[in-house]
């Protein structure tokens, strides 16, 4: 978590933070903060908890040091980044997919939703790829659901270069 987030909390807010189990149930005032803490986290750690993306890490360690990209970049700043690399964004979108719908993740719901459209939109804006089905009507929906998300403000512009691609683009 980042540090200077945490310094922010009381000590009592600190507490629970440290003791939430899947009985403590998070609420809606908590995704903005939750989404935030998780786009200032290193990509890596959560990248290879995912058990399916296991036998990527090594060649996705390898990917980021041939293009000069540091290992404890953030999740926000590789779905920035005018070159993310493919490969993660779709990891990205995996570890999203995955979280979206477990119980005991504080990103459940809307802020995994918010990260999976972002890795989309990042993957149309830096990549110029496709990585998801979804008709482009509908991603101008969603993209716009995304990032008026508490905690999404500062991917609001990935969201709006996303959305004029979408809306130049014939496919």
């Amino acid at each position: 978590m980042d540090s200077m987030i945490t310094e922010k909390l009381s000590p009592n807010q600190l507490a629970q933070l440290l003791t939430l189990d899947e009985k403590t149930p998070w609420v809606e005032s908590d995704t903005g903060q939750v989404l935030r803490c998780q786009l200032h986290a290193a990509l890596l750690p959560d990248l290879e908890a995912v058990s399916e993306t296991a036998l990527a890490v090594p060649a996705l360690r390898q990917k980021l040091a041939a293009r000069r990209i540091p290992l404890d970049q953030s999740l926000f700043g590789h779905l920035i980044s005018p070159a993310p690399v493919l490969e993660v964004l779709q990891l990205i979108k995996q570890f999203a997919r995955l979280v979206r719908d477990d119980m005991t993740s504080p990103l459940r719901g809307g802020p995994a939703t918010v990260i999976y459209y972002a890795a989309i939109a990042a993957a149309r804006v830096g990549c110029g790829c496709r990585i998801s089905q979804v008709p482009d009507d509908q991603l101008r929906e969603r993209f716009a659901w995304a990032k008026c998300q508490k905690g999404a403000e500062r991917l609001s512009g990935l969201f709006a270069a996303a959305t004029a691609q979408l809306s130049t683009s014939t496919s």
